[in-house]
């Protein structure tokens, strides 16, 4: 049976005692019937099949919207200047202001330290959801570039 989160398992149902074209296996994803076992021999069961489906990388994520693979590297500001902690600092206030969950405002410590180290995989999975391809974007701002070259 498959036991990894999100693995995939294939539903079926064999008597061991038939031939094998007449035995109850579906492709469709929905199980068959589920016996009581009052038939000797009849079984329910899962066939495991050789794949299991696992969760994409966030590298595989930003690629698939079109943009490079270093596209989140080096997003850290070690020692940051600071003009660098005031843009910040206005940046968190205004999202602050914006999502209206917190009364406090971001001191300038906790700017820093995450400005030390602002990168995570669950905010990247997020960013790449949330996005949009990159080649679908260029494909729509290049037709509006044409027709008001061409409508103008």
């Amino acid at each position: 049976m498959a036991k990894d989160p999100g693995a995939v398992a294939q539903p079926a149902s064999f008597y061991p005692q038939m031939k094998a074209e007449s035995q109850c296996f579906r492709q469709d994803g929905i199980s068959n019937t589920i016996v009581n076992g009052t038939n000797p021999g009849y079984q329910n069961g899962l066939i495991e099949l050789n794949y299991i489906v696992r969760r994409l990388t966030p590298t595989e994520c930003a690629r698939l919207q079109g943009f490079p693979d270093y596209w989140c590297d080096d997003l850290d500001i070690i020692n940051p200047t600071e003009d660098e902690i005031l843009f910040w600092t206005e940046v968190w206030e205004t999202h602050r202001k914006i999502i209206g969950k917190s009364n406090k405002p971001k001191t300038k410590k906790q700017i820093i330290k995450w400005l030390k180290n602002p990168y995570s995989d669950a905010a990247e999975y997020k960013m790449w959801g949330n996005g949009v391809a990159l080649p679908c974007v260029c494909f729509v701002l290049a037709a509006i570039k044409w027709d008001i070259k061409n409508n103008a």
